[in-house]
């Protein structure tokens, strides 16, 4: 924040906006992004399966679900320590990437489809902002 105030051209505006005319993203968007990647080497067989965490998937046949083929199951957590582990916080998000990035070949694709994808999201230069919130929903069915 204190090197973008630095610019001459961005002087007296809001944070976000010397974010965009940088296009830097947020902190959050960086954490979600690794949050994403991570996942989808893990689900793809990148890393060892003895050594990787397990997810549940979601399965209900005969029907279709929204968001990708590779849909997880959040458990119910009782406790607010267990809610934002690795494992439940990820889990919202990834279910809302549509089928085009997560059937990449690659992780170079999947980034490339990911950062395609939520080029345009609020939550890239808002921290505030939700990556799973309605504007997610609208430009999935759009």
């Amino acid at each position: 924040m204190r090197a973008s105030k630095l610019i001459h051209e961005l002087k007296g505006l809001p944070y976000r906006q010397h974010l965009e005319g940088l296009n830097l993203p947020t902190l959050k968007y960086h954490r979600v992004r690794g949050d994403m990647i991570e996942i989808y080497k893990m689900l793809t067989g990148k890393y060892d399966r003895d050594s990787c965490i397990e997810f549940k998937f979601v399965t209900y046949p005969g029907t279709h679900t929204h968001g990708s083929k590779l849909k997880l199951y959040q458990d119910h957590v009782h406790y607010n320590l267990r809610k934002y582990f690795f494992t439940n916080r990820v889990i919202c998000t990834w279910n809302s990437l549509p089928n085009s990035g997560i059937e990449a070949n690659s992780v170079n694709s999947f980034k490339n489809r990911i950062d395609k994808y939520w080029n345009n999201f609020e939550f890239k230069y808002n921290w505030k902002a939700d990556p799973t919130g309605p504007e997610a929903v609208v430009k999935f069915f759009s």
